[in-house]
């Protein structure tokens, strides 16, 4: 197939759109042209043009992603990688299939250096499981008022998060982020447990999932769409992760802790009493309107 370059695919576009918005005489006897749009749906030849566009969108779409999955491939693959480019490179998004290691890299979880990339991770694991026999999977009785009224709290709100979205009200979902959160409420007493944390930890455990558990997980979650077949799903997930190995599944856990503790970490004061990362960003988002938009600023102002 002849290669289509992206000036030519435009031109293919252009001269499609040129023959759709086709113009008539308003009368035989009028010589004024009016730009009347007229479906030609029908014609042949109209539907294999469009065929061919598409055909042409599809291809360049897929050569560009193609594209990007190389140059993630060939980045990661370094001894070292460069996080500066890695950084440039996700930008745009990050295909699915680096997403994972890529933020772990990026939040600094992973080292940059590949020879010591398992190490770590594997310290870093046993580390987390570490905290949760200590502090988790102890009575009630030797936990103190805070620590209780912490652990009631999680309990509520873990099954608010994303409750029409059916693996996360997956059993063993809610045990995973039921540990990451008390873990890190725990380990992060400046800012403790807030609401929101939650809804932090769900990227991370869909990508994670994703890599290592479900191929597809977000067709497997859109099969059903009746009501009265939300539980049948539920429990046919809880039936495919009951059947992964409780090693990948707690490495799952882990990582998914390691990750959302440094991406906290970088946003910390904006869960920190009095909320000044929040206060800064509203202050920031001021000075940008006021030099782009002194209109609206003035309005803006106005209100308070």
């Amino acid at each position: 197939m002849a290669r289509v370059n992206d000036g030519e695919s435009e031109g293919i576009i252009s001269n499609l759109l040129s023959k759709i918005w086709l113009t008539k005489p308003e009368s035989p006897n009028d010589d004024m042209v009016l730009s009347t749009p007229v479906s030609i749906a029908s014609d042949p030849i109209n539907d294999i043009e469009v065929a061919k566009v598409e055909k042409t969108k599809v291809n360049i779409k897929d050569r560009q992603y193609q594209m990007k999955c190389r140059k993630f491939k060939n980045a990661l693959e370094n001894d070292c990688v460069n996080i500066n480019q890695l950084k440039h490179l996700a930008f745009n998004g990050i295909p699915q299939e680096y997403r994972e290691i890529s933020w772990k890299i990026l939040l600094g979880y992973a080292p940059a250096v590949s020879a010591r990339r398992e190490i770590v991770i594997q310290r870093k694991r046993a580390e987390y499981w570490a905290y949760v026999q200590q502090f988790y999977y102890v009575d009630d009785e030797e936990r103190n008022e805070y620590q209780r009224r912490l652990f009631h709290q999680i309990n509520v709100d873990v099954p608010r998060t994303n409750p029409s979205i059916p693996i996360y009200r997956v059993v063993t979902i809610q045990n995973i982020l039921m540990r990451i959160l008390y873990i890190f409420a725990i380990r992060h007493p400046a800012s403790g447990y807030v609401q929101g944390i939650n809804d932090l930890c769900t990227p991370f455990l869909s990508v994670f999932l994703k890599s290592h558990v479900f191929d597809k997980i977000d067709d497997l979650i859109s099969q059903y769409d009746e009501p009265e077949e939300y539980q049948d799903l539920v429990e046919d997930l809880e039936g495919r992760l009951s059947s992964i190995k409780d090693e990948k599944m707690k490495s799952i856990e882990a990582d998914i802790y390691w990750c959302i503790s440094s991406f906290a970490d970088r946003i910390q004061d904006h869960y920190t009493q009095d909320l000044p990362g929040i206060h800064k960003r509203l202050h920031e988002l001021e000075n940008i309107i006021r030099k782009l938009d002194g209109t609206v600023f003035c309005a803006y102002l106005s209100l308070y």
